[in-house]
């Protein structure tokens, strides 16, 4: 063992120790961080891509989603998709979404692709909240298509929920009211509080979804660096008391049907994979089956199918 190293890992231990051995104490105590400072945004920065290589201006969405007929196994539905943190659009090598999404959905995928990678430690929140105008103009260019009869659907994932916040929380009323067909905002990154007030001004679409997961091990360690409650992982405080919810929002607990953060992508159990389907297909009664906790909430059942096993192999990091 070098000596630095024999110096550093004691430093590490004691570190992890401390922090009552816990990977996500230690991580959200030590490790993470939020940025600090906007990174101006630059030319390519903000993009519409429906491959690893091919994109478009985000006023170009139309085209776009014309184009992914000619680069995926697209069905006949659109659906756009805001991602998370991560270096995009590389990252589609490892998370394969450009398969995944048309192959399980039967949609066109268009991706907004925002500069969301700083590096493996730093949340880039502001730079999440500088794309939402841009996320503005895009769904803008989609609703000036009046003569298409696809059904439209918006998908967040993670911090995508962070570019959607502030865009709606500027929004100005100016879009056709329910020009979408379905919002489905999955394992959101953003606080838990207040949550109520930018999700009922989403009157642009017919049908809003927001997914949660209680044992999400990627939210954690955000929670306890920020010391509040993430949207992505619980709909109640942590005091226990409630916390109201959007009035214009299906809350769907997926916490028995996943043990994975990407699960609209990965290791879904069978019931929460037809449900995203249903969901985005326009499928009929697609919460048949799901168990009501209360008004406008609802649990996905934990049976398990084969394909989903714990720490699969094939399933990408």
């Amino acid at each position: 063992m070098k000596p630095v190293t024999r110096l550093i890992l004691p430093g590490v231990v004691l570190l992890f120790l401390s922090a009552g051995c816990s990977l996500s104490n230690f991580l959200g105590r030590h490790v993470v961080e939020t940025q600090r400072e906007l990174m101006p945004l630059k030319k390519g920065d903000i993009r519409l891509y429906v491959s690893e290589e091919k994109s478009f201006e985000p006023g170009e969405v139309l085209r776009a989603f014309d184009s992914s007929r000619v680069y995926q196994q697209a069905g006949p539905r659109d659906l756009l998709f805001v991602h998370g943190m991560g270096d995009y659009p590389s990252r589609v090598r490892y998370n394969l979404l450009f398969e995944r999404l048309p192959e399980k959905y039967g949609a066109g995928v268009v991706v907004f692709k925002w500069p969301a990678w700083i590096d493996a430690r730093t949340i880039p929140r502001k730079n999440g909240r500088a794309s939402a105008p841009w996320l503005l103009k895009t769904l803008r260019a989609w609703a000036t298509d009046t003569s298409r009869a696809r059904r439209r659907v918006l998908m967040t994932h993670s911090m995508g929920a962070v570019v959607l916040r502030k865009m709606l929380e500027d929004y100005k009323g100016d879009l056709p009211a329910g020009f979408l067909d379905a919002v489905l905002i999955v394992a959101p990154e953003t606080d838990l509080r207040g949550h109520a007030r930018w999700l009922e001004k989403l009157d642009f679409a017919k049908e809003v979804y927001l997914f949660y997961n209680g044992e999400d091990q990627v939210l954690e360690p955000v929670k306890v660096y920020t010391h509040r409650e993430r949207l992505g992982m619980q709909i109640r405080r942590a005091d226990g008391s409630p916390e109201p919810l959007a009035r214009n929002t299906i809350y769907i607990d997926a916490t028995r049907a996943t043990d994975w953060h990407a699960y609209h992508l990965w290791r879904q159990n069978e019931r929460l994979e037809r449900l995203m389907r249903d969901l985005i297909t326009g499928g009929p009664d697609p919460l048949n089956g799901l168990r009501e906790l209360s008004s406008r909430v609802y649990l996905v059942p934990g049976e398990e199918h084969e394909d989903y096993q714990p720490f699969k192999a094939s399933s990408p990091k």
